[in-house]
């Protein structure tokens, strides 16, 4: 591992990551339908989020900082990566399903709630509608050539559109914390 990854690594706030991260895995759970599988005894959202940390502080997931930020780099590749490898395991795919357990989550209703305002709060500053569809997959977990295939545009309208998008979500975050 790079001296500078490494120091990267080293310098992140890691109590507040694995929050975020936590939070993250627990939506794609939902997304994948995993909540319920009594095969995943063992594996909560909080325990894909510390796998992630460990992949990639491990060298077995190699972070780019060039490419992309960490949190992202860790939601959507190395979550979104083990949570899709749980769910297409044949083991839990043939498990039963036990309607009264849940996953255990150590995030508190009002982290789910403040997420999901977040969420609300910028889609509605998104007036254009290819940057609303945009938003709605990423928010999803899908990567951006399953983006551009399924909303049928080029690679050039949706990097020119991602840029857009950056900058409304940093337009709201400023007016949100200004209020």
């Amino acid at each position: 591992m790079e001296v500078e990854v490494r120091r990267l690594l080293d310098n992140q706030d890691w109590d507040t990551m694995v929050k975020k991260l936590t939070l993250h895995a627990y939506s794609r759970f939902k997304f994948w339908g995993l909540l319920k599988q009594k095969a995943l005894k063992g594996y909560s959202p909080q325990d894909i989020a510390l796998e992630a940390i460990s992949l990639v502080y491990s060298g077995e997931w190699s972070w780019d900082p060039a490419k992309s930020d960490l949190l992202t780099y860790l939601k959507f590749h190395v979550v979104n990566g083990l949570v899709a490898n749980l769910a297409k395991n044949k083991e839990i795919l043939t498990t039963e399903v036990d309607d009264g357990v849940e996953a255990e989550n150590d995030y508190s209703i009002e982290d789910e709630l403040n997420a999901r305002l977040t969420i609300e709060g910028i889609r509605e500053t998104l007036n254009d509608d290819l940057l609303l569809k945009i938003f709605d997959q990423l928010l999803i977990g899908m990567k951006r050539i399953e983006i551009i295939q399924k909303l049928d545009i080029s690679s050039s309208d949706y990097d020119n559109a991602l840029k857009r998008l950056k900058a409304r979500i940093l337009k709201w975050k400023t007016m949100t914390i200004a209020k």
